[in-house]
């Protein structure tokens, strides 16, 4: 479950991250992206650990809807 929710904050912290403008250095033509992904790479470190976060859900969530979501995931794959 805290795999789910890591993924989830990633996935939104790395809609926030923004490209250099300017020419691409022909040396390395990944260099935006990787650019990119550092300042996600970086902000996501100083997000404080989803141990507490699952902690919460799981106090607040019924078991019945925690069962429902972790059966909708469980199909995804």
């Amino acid at each position: 479950m805290q795999k789910t929710v890591l993924s989830c904050l990633l996935l939104v912290l790395a809609g926030c991250a923004s490209i250099p403008s300017g020419k691409p250095d022909p040396r390395d033509p990944w260099e935006r992206f990787n650019r990119s992904a550092l300042q996600v790479q970086r902000h996501a470190s100083t997000v404080p650990s989803p141990s507490p976060v699952a902690k919460g859900y799981v106090k607040v969530t019924p078991r019945v809807v925690r069962t429902g979501v972790s059966n909708a995931l469980q199909q995804s794959r």
